[in-house]
């Protein structure tokens, strides 16, 4: 029912089932997950980033990653969501990892073009605002000293 909800775009719907099924997980195999777990944990982490609560998002697919730790999509959703909240450092990493295990991952591929882009616009702008301000101050002080 939750992946019927969320492949038709109703992510609190999918949400409330993924998390049912997550509780009840929990309670047949005590508070420690097996792998088989992993998938109901990336559809949370899917499911909350779409209604765009990002660092729960971020704590499902890390919970995801624990119980199978070299799958290339959950990297990718990682840095998907990290490039979301604006931590392109982190992003970046999390692609390369997707990509050391999947080379040919295009949305990976695709993302970390994109967050490196938007990444170099960022420290572009920063590097011009600090052109920008040091030239104000010189501005300033050739004035003081007329």
């Amino acid at each position: 029912m939750g992946v019927i909800a969320f492949q038709n775009g109703d992510y609190i719907v999918a949400e409330k089932f993924f998390k049912e099924a997550l509780q009840k997980a929990q309670i047949t195999s005590g508070e420690v997950l097996s792998e088989t777990w992993e998938t109901l944990l990336s559809n949370l982490g899917h499911a909350c980033r779409k209604l765009g609560r990002y660092q729960e998002a971020l704590r499902y697919h890390k919970q995801a990653l624990v119980l199978v730790p070299n799958k290339a999509s959950t990297f990718s959703a990682l840095g998907f969501v990290n490039s979301l909240l604006g931590n392109h450092h982190e992003a970046i990493g999390y692609f390369h990892k997707a990509l050391g295990i999947q080379r040919e991952d295009t949305f990976s591929v695709h993302m970390l073009g994109e967050t490196l882009e938007q990444l170099t616009l960022e420290v572009n702008t920063d590097v011009k605002e600090d052109n920008d301000m040091s030239m104000e101050m010189n501005d300033r002080s050739d004035e003081e000293s007329d």
